[in-house]
């Protein structure tokens, strides 16, 4: 037997078998990714037939695809931290309520002249006012502006640059005078944790077919915002309870509701008490980079 010749058919054989192997695995990944703009597609689709505008709404293709799972608890403020904040502010701040022994909320009201947010534009926008008057002010970021009280500004506070919604823990409500002046502002702080990291999220368009299967999107609505922060599902929790939040898409609906899904497991949730004002002094809010100008941030 010429084991040469043996020798040469069994390498020629193998190397056959391993074309035909990476040409399966090639075509695999092919019918992969067309199936997965098959899957896409459709729910555009339906969407635009529906007559359902979104496309302005839609995030940056930079978007995360994965997202941290994140506790948090309520944070106590120390007299010594206000009074620290006090000096160095023209303000007087006080507990929420005003004999507590534990200070979870604070009320400021601006001593003197309330804050001129026109002058704070001509620096460093909005920031200058949370960075200078508000503790931890620079880890909040502007929401929305309360549907029954245009003067009343509502910010959440954030973590790895995404708001954490929906929450009264990691809350500043700000109080404007009709000239839109800051005279006043109500705090509440977080202390966040990490949970899980890295946890795979379903894409805002896959958001939106859900809200839409579920008939919370209708025929000729329009997605005014989409964006991608935190949410805690359990609203029962109580004061002293530990909070979990997990990765969400806030949707915003013809600028009058928001409902929350889950980016993770999929669930819905409306809060009826965040109304969103779509007009303040004449000029409209359909999202952050919409906002008032004296209300825009530097980001």
């Amino acid at each position: 037997m010429d084991w040469s010749r043996v020798k040469t058919i069994f390498i020629l054989t193998f190397l056959l078998f391993d074309v035909f192997l990476a040409y399966q695995l090639i075509d695999k990944k092919n019918t992969s990714s067309q199936f997965e703009q098959y899957k896409k597609a459709p729910i555009q689709k339906t969407l635009a037939d529906a007559n359902i505008s979104f496309k302005k709404a839609l995030p940056p293709p930079e978007t995360p695809t994965v997202m941290d799972f994140i506790s948090g608890d309520t944070h106590v403020f120390t007299k010594d931290k206000i009074n620290e904040k006090e000096k160095a502010t023209n303000q007087k701040i006080t507990p929420v309520p005003e004999n507590t022994k534990e200070i979870t909320k604070i009320k400021s009201e601006m001593k003197g002249d309330p804050f001129d947010i026109a002058d704070s534009l001509k620096d460093a926008n909005f920031s200058i006012f949370l960075e200078t008057n508000v503790i931890n002010g620079s880890e909040y970021r502007f929401s929305y502006v309360d549907q029954e009280d245009p003067k009343h500004l509502v910010f959440y506070q954030t973590y790895q640059d995404n708001q954490i919604f929906k929450q009264d823990r990691g809350k500043l409500d700000i109080y404007l005078n009709d000239d839109g002046d800051i005279v006043s502002y109500e705090q509440t702080y977080l202390n966040v944790k990490t949970l899980k990291e890295d946890q795979k999220i379903e894409s805002a368009i896959q958001a939106l077919s859900l809200l839409h299967t579920n008939r919370y999107l209708q025929a000729n609505d329009k997605v005014t915002e989409i964006k991608l922060g935190y949410s805690t599902f359990n609203t029962d929790a109580g004061a002293s309870e530990v909070l979990v939040f997990v990765p969400t898409w806030r949707v915003l609906v013809n600028g009058e509701k928001f409902f929350y899904v889950n980016a993770v497991e999929g669930t819905i949730s409306q809060l009826e008490t965040e109304k969103p004002n779509e007009e303040v002094s004449g000029k409209a809010i359909d999202n952050e980079k919409a906002i008032p100008k004296q209300l825009k941030r530097n980001e």
